[in-house]
């Protein structure tokens, strides 16, 4: 948008701050009218409905809302046994399995689950339901899986038995696919205003599928056929799989792929992966592909919104990154202001990773073999100085000489320290006992702890964190 023009040697330094702010004010306004119009534009308002992350109810509300159709793992299952290809939804709906089931799974059952305890849901046989979304890249333009490549939802088999079903996202199954009527658009552009949820809440597993179909399968199905949309005769045919448009862009460089990725690292306890925060998600979608067109501003607008949604609720963060993950950790941590505990291990978090992860606003910090020596412990003693939110401090095999340990004891002096742990051994009282050659550490009745155990007497390690499952794609539209 081109500036406020301002006529030379008649505006003051004032007036031009006052056009300055007025002309922000405008774009604000307008970018923000901008936004409401394009949503309103695709769906109803009831549709921009906020889902929770974490109430069980709210994935079984969305589905409904949406119109979404879960897949039945056994539908699978008979598929890959006849080796046959996926069918679209508008063909799904109609599927009757041997066992007298409907291939997708109805709104019906979803509005007569039970929920005997807060985390489970049951059908009315009594069988307990087990939700997943699986992440993959579409193959074809016209199919996702020609070959039939991507049935093999392995992780999943283990969970269906005798008294558990397994109900499944399946992008090219659960939502209608091209061509659309006015019903069926307006159910899929409710679905895409909430897509997240599916790869995000809590009670969803997610399985990613991130390998292609290996060439030499492909060369030898090339002349088998495929029942697809038809344009040119405006239905469902067989056509050879040849005359398909193909995609053989990985994964990791598709733009829905990559928006599920994230929207499942925004779960409750993450692992090897940090969400990342809005700006570096553009610059990540800028470099990404499409299978149909560039939805990337509706990726964007979605992350933009569940990643302050999980942020803002997020008290916990579980995390062991590798090297290319610290300075997302950096990035994101500002966005998250509700957080009370962070625990991280086997990551080099260096000194800007370790100063920020002070400086968040967590009461408990614990930090385990991440290589900290004395660079990061004055970093963190810097911190510290400024900081009044740490209550708890744990350090555990670190590489810090007394050089270090006196930085982080001088440090806890400037708000009050209550107690020092140092190789197992707590100092407290008026005067503290010496230990070593970091002796004679005063202490305060403040609610501030700071441990430190050192290298030459490691302790037992704490037991593993849980690993996030990572996940998955969603809705590659045609």
């Amino acid at each position: 948008m081109a500036k406020v023009p301002v006529e030379e040697g008649t505006a003051s330094l004032v007036a031009s701050l006052v056009s300055c702010a007025a002309a922000s004010v405008i774009m604000v306004m307008a970018w923000a009218a901008r936004k409401i119009c394009k949503i309103h534009r695709k769906v109803s308002p009831k549709a921009c409905a906020q889902y929770s992350l974490t109430d069980p109810t709210d994935l079984i509300r969305y589905l409904i809302e949406t119109d979404v159709r879960l897949v039945r793992l056994s539908y699978l299952l008979e598929l890959q046994q006849n080796k046959l290809p996926w069918p679209r939804r508008q063909e799904a709906d109609d599927v009757v399995l041997e066992t007298g089931e409907t291939a997708l799974v109805t709104a019906s059952e979803l509005q007569h689950l039970s929920q005997p305890t807060n985390r489970r849901f049951f059908t009315t046989s009594g069988k307990l339901i087990h939700f997943g979304s699986v992440s993959h890249c579409w193959e074809s333009m016209e199919h996702p899986d020609p070959w039939s490549f991507q049935l093999n939802v392995q992780r999943f088999r283990n969970m269906e038995g005798e008294r558990s079903q397994v109900w499944l996202f399946i992008d090219f199954m659960s939502l209608f696919q091209y061509p659309r009527n006015k019903a069926q658009t307006q159910s899929f552009f409710k679905a895409l205003q909430g897509m997240h949820v599916l790869y995000t809440h809590e009670l969803v597993k997610v399985e990613i599928l991130e390998e292609l179909t290996l060439l030499d399968m492909q060369s030898a199905g090339s002349n088998h056929q495929i029942s697809v949309y038809n344009d040119a005769s405006s239905c469902v045919e067989q056509v050879p799989i040849a005359t398909l448009k193909l995609n053989r862009v990985p994964y990791r460089q598709r733009g829905w792929c990559q928006a599920e990725q994230e929207w499942a690292s925004l779960q409750e306890t993450f692992a090897r992966r940090v969400p990342m925060p809005p700006d570096l998600f553009s610059q990540c979608m800028d470099m990404c592909r499409f299978t149909h067109r560039n939805d990337s501003v509706l990726v964007q607008e979605l992350q933009e919104k569940i990643f302050l949604q999980k942020a803002h609720e997020t008290t916990k963060l579980n995390l062991q990154l590798p090297d290319d993950q610290v300075p997302v950790l950096c990035a994101a941590l500002p966005y998250f202001g509700s957080l009370d505990v962070v625990i991280i291990r086997d990551t080099r978090l260096g000194c800007e990773g370790a100063r920020r992860i002070v400086e968040s606003g967590a009461r408990h910090i614990h930090l385990d073999d991440c290589e900290l020596g004395d660079k990061e412990a004055l970093a963190i003693a810097d911190a510290l100085e400024t900081t009044t939110g740490v209550d708890q401090l744990t350090l555990r095999h670190t590489h810090m000489t007394p050089v270090g340990v006196e930085a982080l004891r001088a440090a806890t002096k400037v708000f009050g320290a209550v107690c020092i742990n140092l190789d197992e051994q707590k100092i407290s009282g008026v005067v503290a006992q010496s230990v070593g050659p970091t002796s004679s550490m005063e202490t305060t009745d403040t609610l501030r702890h700071l441990s430190f155990v050192s290298v030459e007497t490691p302790p037992s390690p704490p037991p593993r964190f849980p690993i996030l499952l990572r996940a998955s794609r969603w809705t590659k539209h045609m």
